[in-house]
């Protein structure tokens, strides 16, 4: 029992926060105002992909989409596509999204 109410109080706080899954390294931490945020498009850059980018409900897709920026910039990405926004019926909205690190840029 004791086990069980371990294991769902930490799924309940993993819950309330944004979450990443990294699929290569971190890089050193950037402000979220520097990530670039596309629906679309790939980076203008050759890039690595870092990580895949799942934020909670938030009140709102701009709520979201901050927290996805900031979980972004946490690991030093330069760029989050957005690949899926779901909402409720309260209108709250979360995010997935792949993070960007620009390894060269274009000429």
């Amino acid at each position: 029992m004791k086990k069980v109410l371990i294991l769902s109080s930490f799924l309940l706080l993993m819950g309330c926060s944004s979450t990443h899954i990294m699929v290569s390294k971190s890089y050193e931490p950037v402000t979220p105002e520097e990530v670039k945020v596309a629906f679309k498009e790939a980076p203008d850059c050759d890039y690595e992909e870092i990580a895949m980018i799942h934020t909670p409900y938030s009140w709102n897709s701009n709520s979201a989409l901050k927290k996805a920026r900031k979980q972004a910039a946490k690991i030093g990405a330069d760029y989050i596509k957005i690949t899926a926004v779901e909402t409720n019926d309260d209108n709250d909205a979360k995010i997935e999204a792949v993070a960007y690190k620009c390894i060269s840029f274009y000429d």
